[in-house]
């Protein structure tokens, strides 16, 4: 065991009774007891020492668990840690459930490039590269543990061939080879001995089947097609994720693709190197056969093979070669507004269940490259009513506004959420709304010029002109900021701030206040 202690400004901090805490979007030093032969790693990114038997360990926006390995030529010592949120946004529990709500709401999220399990969340229209990272890194070392120990004692199967054979070797005529002497009275004419001796000629040879033992059974062809496309999936994913590599980089995202990669790369190069180095390189590979499920259920090694090396041909493990790379995903507080926005879409149909509600635009709502502009939910009354929720919607500056039904009336601006009624009678009005993951008053004081911005530059005629309603959204409220937060300044002002945490009913309290408005 590699003895190390972890410091933040010159604190220690851990590792206490083997797991170190620490916190998002911070930097720590790693010290170790033997400076010259000590390798570190967070999981899979190696760190880089700052100083000798010092490293240098920075966690990004995301939150969940990891590992830390340290490495001397004797040794090696992995340290469980725990990302948490800091202070001033979610705790552990809000955010977990959070993420919970997103999985749940939006078709195959996933954890993202970085260290955290539970970390960054993306969504495709299929499983995304990182996501097959970090669901199938995992399962190299016991799927080349299973090959291997196959490969050096594969299933045989006796398979029969034809021998020619000279009649003086020949101790046992089976059934087949006595068959062939009745459609050959010449040759046969060979066994009888008051015409034998008559005959002119060398003895002839007489086929029989001979019988041996050979690998090329079902059972392992299914492990040689199995073996193949784990392989194949490593491979491919493993390409994309080093392609992933060079986009624009986010934090240590380059990083963590390029030794993913390199992870997923040399784990299809060993499993190619099993099947080439062992007595299966030369058989057929082949999807299962009843055979080959018979022996997968009777053979322990079999069995251990096919549990592991199954998931890499599942649908949800298999990279669409049709579909484009993922991108980098979103950091923490970005994910929070998305979390806002599709908590009142959920309250909304809850509160009114009998409307006729469609929505638009979710599929890449997650993705870095995406400002999930065009995410919109229109629920329709059925009197005609409607109401719509739309995520960063676009108000052109003023001078490129054209006949824009909304603009800005300086440069362009993108407010997180916007709500606009419509009623069938009366006067169209909306909403807009900011949410903001850094919570006290001074993170909520600079947030709230964001309010005075969009209720003074933001105009959609449509609906009335500037927003009726201005808020920002927060995940709790701060005792130094109350009067914020309070619904006496909020009925004053039609400003202020709405909390907003997955342990609450934020969404369901604002969309009920928003009934007595409509």
């Amino acid at each position: 065991m590699t003895p190390c202690a972890v410091y933040h400004e010159g604190e220690k901090i851990g590792p206490l009774n083997g797991i170190l805490c620490l916190e998002e979007n911070r930097s720590y030093e790693v010290v170790v007891k033997e400076p010259a032969t000590t390798r570190a790693w967070l999981d899979q990114l190696p760190l880089e020492a700052c100083a000798p038997g010092c490293f240098s360990l920075n966690t990004g926006f995301w939150v969940g668990k990891s590992v830390l390995h340290l490495e001397t030529p004797t040794s090696r010592t992995s340290i469980p840690i725990r990302v948490r949120p800091a202070p001033n946004k979610l705790d552990p529990k809000a955010w977990q459930i959070m993420l919970s709500d997103l999985e749940i709401w939006l078709n195959g999220v996933s954890v993202g490039l970085e260290g955290g399990v539970n970390g960054r969340i993306t969504t495709e229209t299929g499983p995304t590269p990182q996501f097959l990272a970090t669901a199938l890194l995992p399962l190299v070392n016991p799927l080349v543990i299973s090959l291997a120990t196959i490969c050096q004692t594969p299933r045989t199967k006796d398979a029969g061939y034809w021998q020619d054979v000279a009649l003086r070797n020949m101790h046992k005529a089976d059934r087949e080879s006595l068959a062939w002497v009745t459609r050959h009275p010449e040759t046969g004419a060979w066994l009888l001995p008051w015409v034998r001796v008559d005959l002119i000629g060398d003895e002839p040879h007489f086929p029989q089947r001979c019988i041996t033992q050979t690998v090329d059974h079902p059972a392992n062809r299914y492990v040689v097609w199995l073996a193949r496309k784990a392989e194949h999936t490593l491979k491919s994913t493993g390409i994309a994720l080093r392609s992933m590599a060079k986009s624009p980089p986010v934090d240590d995202t380059s990083r963590w693709c390029l030794n993913r990669s390199r992870s997923l790369l040399d784990g299809a190069e060993i499993i190619g190197n099993i099947i080439k180095r062992s007595p299966l390189r030369h058989v057929r590979p082949h999807p299962p056969s009843e055979a080959a499920l018979l022996v997968v259920l009777d053979d322990p090694a079999y069995a251990a093979f096919h549990s592991t090396s199954r998931l890499f041909i599942s649908p949800a493990f298999s990279l669409d070669q049709g579909q484009p790379c993922g991108a980098p995903v979103r950091p923490s507080y970005e994910i929070y507004e998305i979390w806002c926005y599709l908590t009142l879409v959920h309250a909304s149909q809850k509160k009114w269940p009998h409307w006729k509600w469609q929505s638009k635009g979710f599929g890449h709502i997650l993705n870095m490259t995406s400002s999930g502009t065009g995410a919109t939910t229109t629920g329709t009354a059925p009197n005609g009513s409607r109401i719509d929720l739309a995520f960063n919607p676009i108000f052109p500056g003023y001078f490129a506004r054209n006949n824009a039904s909304r603009y800005s009336l300086s440069t362009e601006r993108r407010p997180d959420i916007t709500i606009a009624w419509q009623p069938v009678h009366g006067d169209a009005w909306w909403a807009c709304l900011d949410a903001k993951y850094r919570v006290g008053r001074t993170n909520l004081g600079d947030a709230f010029s964001s309010v005075h911005i969009y209720r003074d530059a933001l105009i959609w005629k449509k609906f009335g002109g500037p927003p009726r309603y201005s808020f920002l959204l927060a995940p709790k409220a701060s005792h130094d900021c109350g009067d914020w937060f309070s619904e006496t300044f909020r009925e004053k002002t039609n400003r202020g701030i709405w909390e907003f945490s997955p342990t609450g009913e934020g969404g369901r309290n604002f969309i009920e206040w928003l009934e007595m408005r409509m």
